[in-house]
């Protein structure tokens, strides 16, 4: 009874088995296999790998790498339409640029708003001319009341615009009169050749302004000449800062 039994399954098992080999056989009969070879870039793009692969998910440090400066941006995180390029196209060639820091403390480097415009940046070593930029020169007089002679020379060619003085102690018995010339020509400022810092109320930090609108163009080592008429009574230390316009 066993016997027969097992002989009526065995049966069943190859019906069912040729059953499904002739669908199988009828459903890829029209597949046609392909020969494909690899070409030698391909293989290489594996060949020596080592290490882990990087996803798009894992945190990993990146070592041995090269980017290309046209096809790697960074992006903000929470804006991907803020972007920041890299650029080496007017770099020469085989010119390499380190970047490096050497601060002690947590610091930051900010970058002002350009607003389209394309600027270079000014090292200490590069000189370069400077455009919508104002320079600050400062002298000190040790007594704006003892007539006395300054200089102080301008590093850049330019136009002085502005001249600001403050005085350390109040004056006494007359006003305090400053000259400002270039190659022994006096500035002028609406027509008046000098500055007047008034005695009567004066007290120390008093800031007083000459706006030179003609004969105040300097050439890059030109010297500023300063000179007190030793008017006024009382020494007093002067400050006197010059704006210069490239």
């Amino acid at each position: 009874m066993n016997k027969r039994r097992i002989s009526i399954i065995a049966i069943l098992f190859l019906i069912i088995s040729s059953i499904v080999y002739a669908g199988i056989n009828d459903r890829f009969a029209d597949l046609e296999l392909v020969d494909v070879t690899a070409t030698a870039d391909e293989i290489n793009k594996l060949d020596g790998l080592s290490g882990d692969v990087i996803t798009t998910t894992s945190t990993s440090e990146l070592t041995n790498k090269t980017f290309e400066d046209s096809s790697v941006s960074f992006i903000n995180d929470d804006d991907s339409t803020k972007t920041l390029f890299f650029e080496l196209r007017g770099a020469t060639t085989g010119a390499d640029l380190e970047i490096y820091s050497a601060q002690s403390a947590d610091g930051s480097l900010t970058i002002p708003n350009l607003a389209g415009v394309s600027a270079t940046l000014a090292t200490q070593a590069y000189v370069a001319a400077l455009a919508d930029k104002v320079i600050y020169l400062t002298a000190t007089l040790t007594d704006l009341s003892t007539a006395s002679a300054q200089y102080v020379v301008s590093p850049i060619a330019g136009d002085v615009t502005s001249i600001k003085t403050v005085i350390e102690t109040a004056l006494a018995s007359a006003d305090g009169n400053l000259q400002f010339q270039i190659l022994d020509t006096a500035m002028t400022a609406s027509g008046d050749g000098s500055l007047v810092i008034a005695y009567s109320g004066s007290a120390a930090g008093d800031i007083d302004t000459f706006t030179p609108t003609a004969l105040n163009t300097l050439t890059a080592g030109q010297a500023i000449e300063i000179y007190s008429d030793g008017a006024s009574t009382n020494a007093c230390e002067t400050t006197v800062t010059f704006t210069i316009t490239p």
